[in-house]
């Protein structure tokens, strides 16, 4: 259902309020992994727009299986999400609906298997 660029793009610009103006040429997909979901991350080309200062330039757009799942109690994660979203302690949430949810995108790494043996690491992970 929104895995065509034209939708995702069309859902962003709906969704995500400072998104609105954006044209759809302006904006971008790359595919992302996602266990269970379809998971893209989706960005502003324009470099004007960028300049502009519109936020956030990225998110990621992660698109539930169509099949309902037997382990993954959608409503529950989304309330989950949503909760820590509210009380600053996880990603924010642009937009959720039943089929996807939009959701800040952020830099990282992969961890390493020697990381885990890092005290610092840990700590900042526990943060």
């Amino acid at each position: 259902m929104y895995s065509a660029f034209s939708n995702v793009a069309k859902v962003c610009t709906s969704a995500i309020p400072s998104w609105s103006e954006v044209p759809l040429a302006s904006i971008a997909t790359n595919p992302l992994f996602g266990m269970s979901n379809s998971v893209k991350s989706v960005h502003i080309t324009d470099p004007f727009l960028i300049a502009r200062g519109i936020e956030p330039s990225r998110v990621i757009l992660r698109v539930y299986p169509k099949k309902p799942s037997r382990v993954v109690n959608r409503a529950k994660e989304q309330a989950v999400f949503s909760y820590l979203a509210k009380m600053g302690k996880g990603i924010k949430m642009y937009h959720a609906s039943p089929r996807y949810r939009i959701e800040e995108f952020f830099e990282g790494k992969k961890i390493k298997v020697e990381d885990l043996h890092s005290k610092d690491l840990m700590r900042k992970i526990a943060k």
